[in-house]
């Protein structure tokens, strides 16, 4: 064992076929192994703890490096310890051609866990948990190639890893909400590297393809991550490095929440049609509340900067991509006890006419009227352009609902049906006055027949005044909605709707349903046990069998003074009730 060294624990500058193995290495003040110019260095079944910088850092041309078999735990953990560039606060960093890094864990790092640059790297089977804590615009497992005259790489691999929970740091900067976590960063200039079978879950975005090119992205799970599960950015950082022949197929992305993205595509230029193929790939929503399937967003940082969503159908239609590719239809993940006072919404039924609604688009064509030819359930409310002034323009039909609670759920229900299909429908809720503050929204596609739909409506803050726009672009064609419902409801949440299952261990594991009927990220009925591979995953969302109702969390904090200074008479005690167990 070695212990608190103040620098390196181990200095390995300009040397050749060094191996550590079976060792722990704890407390380092600078770096547990680092070192540059090395060549055939092998760490392996060892645990590395407490470095205040990096945990292995080769950071300069150190080829053939076998990092295998570590437990690398709490590196990079105190802010202002470590050093001062980019290669700080990492777990493993291995630069240099030849390098293998397999079946490492690690947990707690503040910064980058695994960090590679070289031809024939191999990046497989590591667990990484919870990590861009002190520092971020970082990845799990990120490279980068964009040096001047940089060489193109080839032959990298990164393949089988999970990596749940990159934090952020995002504090003390101007814009606290911003966070920069991706669960795998392909930076500047990267080139030729296979990306297949990992599991992403719990970062900004799953996977983050930065100015590069020539990737094979295949097989992978992203799930629950923040932002976008999926994205693509060219940018003025390398602006000479587009966005080319990248294959992204057979890929699993699923969103946890209605304010998740499932794919965001950026260039400054105009050309998404070229950055590659997308085919065979399974997008799903686990909880209702939109429809977009990708947002493009062309002629970044220009005056011409045009932002387009667009559902799988239409993506399918404008671009000509996603081959094969299926959407899955979210269930509902509540169960509604009762529903509380009367309807908000001021003019339920339309019978007689549309009073109350107010008709709102910027050049002043959009037709909101009563329809009385049956389309629904007798009358209705009918939207549509007298003529289309803008192809990408929107128009809104408004109604006042009063006060809405944020410490309330409300439930939304109505009848519609279109003229055309596979068009976005957006249901907004937002102060009725300046400044115009969206609380929730939700989105649906139309069908061509008659839906009736309903949705969870969980306000993100109160409003004295708000009101419920039903909104549609010119180009949708015409729309009819009946029978709206604004209720304050009573509504019980089930916890465990989605679940991530995952193995990091060597050998399958068996997963008990316990009687509950699943699909997974590809559509497929999963019941009675699942089997899981080494480095496997699945997402699983619940589809029958009775909901798992729970009681609310509920923490109670007791505490025993202590009767005298220095001693350890005191005692606090910490009780949990409600929510899911086991508590953690």
């Amino acid at each position: 064992a070695f212990e608190g060294f103040n620098f390196r624990t181990f200095d390995v500058e300009r040397t050749t076929d060094v191996t550590v193995a079976n060792c722990n290495i704890t407390f380092s003040g600078g770096d547990a192994i680092g070192g540059s110019y090395t060549t055939n260095l092998t760490v392996e079944n060892s645990v590395i703890e407490g470095a205040l910088n990096n945990g292995i850092g080769l950071i300069w041309q150190c080829p053939g490096a076998i990092i295998r078999n570590n437990q690398v735990k709490n590196v990079g953990y105190i802010a202002g310890m470590g050093g001062s560039n980019n290669f700080t606060y990492q777990a493993i960093m291995a630069i240099g051609h030849n390098a293998l890094i397999e079946n490492n864990s690690i947990i707690n790092n503040g910064y980058v866990p695994l960090s590679f640059r070289g031809n024939n790297s191999i990046v497989r089977k590591n667990y990484v948990e919870n990590f861009c804590y002190i520092k971020d615009d970082g990845g799990a497992i990120h490279t980068w190639n964009n040096m001047a005259d940089a060489a193109e790489l080839s032959n990298q691999k990164v393949t089988d890893n999970i990596i749940l929970k990159g934090t952020g740091a995002p504090e003390g900067t101007a814009n606290p909400d911003l966070y920069l976590v991706k669960g795998i960063y392909m930076d500047d200039n990267t080139a030729n590297v296979e990306i297949a079978r990992n599991t992403v879950s719990k970062c900004t975005n799953g996977i983050y393809v930065h100015n590069s090119h020539n990737l094979n992205i295949h097989s992978n799970t992203f799930f629950d991550n923040r932002d976008y599960q999926v994205k693509y950015e060219h940018d003025k950082v390398a602006p000479d490095k587009p966005i080319r022949n990248v294959v992204f197929k057979n890929n699993v992305l699923v969103a946890n929440t209605p304010d998740q993205g499932l794919m965001n595509l950026i260039t400054k230029d105009n050309d998404i049609s070229q950055f590659g193929t997308f085919e065979s790939n399974y997008y799903t929503r686990a909880i209702k509340g939109s429809v977009d399937a990708v947002t493009t967003i062309s002629g970044r940082y220009t005056s011409s900067q045009v932002i387009t969503t667009y559902n799988l159908p239409k993506w399918k239609t404008v671009f000509g991509f996603e081959s094969g590719s299926v959407e899955n239809t979210p269930v509902p993940h509540y169960k509604v006890n009762q529903l509380i006072g009367s309807n908000k919404y001021p003019n339920k039924s339309f019978d007689s006419n549309i009073n109350g609604i107010m008709k709102l688009s910027a050049s002043g064509n959009l037709r909101a009227d009563w329809d009385n030819t049956n389309k629904l359930s007798g009358g209705s409310l009918r939207m549509s352009f007298a003529q289309v002034a803008d192809q990408k323009a929107i128009g809104q039909a408004a109604a006042v609902v009063g006060n809405i609670d944020e410490s309330k759920k409300y439930l939304l229900k109505f009848s519609f049906i279109s003229a055309n299909t596979d068009r976005t429908v957006k249901v907004i809720l937002m102060n009725n006055t300046s400044p115009y503050q969206t609380i929730e929204r939700k989105s649906f596609k139309s069908s061509g027949k008659r839906i009736e739909h309903e949705f969870l409506i969980e306000p993100s803050s109160s409003l004295a005044q708000a009101s419920l726009r039903f909104e549609i672009a010119e180009t949708d064609g015409t729309v009819w909605i009946d029978n709206i419902e604004l209720y304050e409801a009573d509504v019980a949440i089930d916890p465990e709707h989605v679940r991530l299952e995952y193995n990091t261990g060597n050998t399958s594991k068996t997963i008990s349903f316990n009687g509950i009927t699943y699909i997974n990220g590809r559509g497929e009925s999963k019941s009675g046990n699942l089997n899981l591979e080494s480095f496997a995953s699945e997402v699983l969302i619940k589809q029958s069998g009775e909901l798992n109702i729970v009681s609310p969390l509920e923490i109670k904090i007791g505490s025993k003074p202590i009767l005298c200074y220095g001693q350890s008479s005191g005692s606090a005690v910490v009780s949990a009730t409600g929510g899911v167990p086991p508590y953690r």
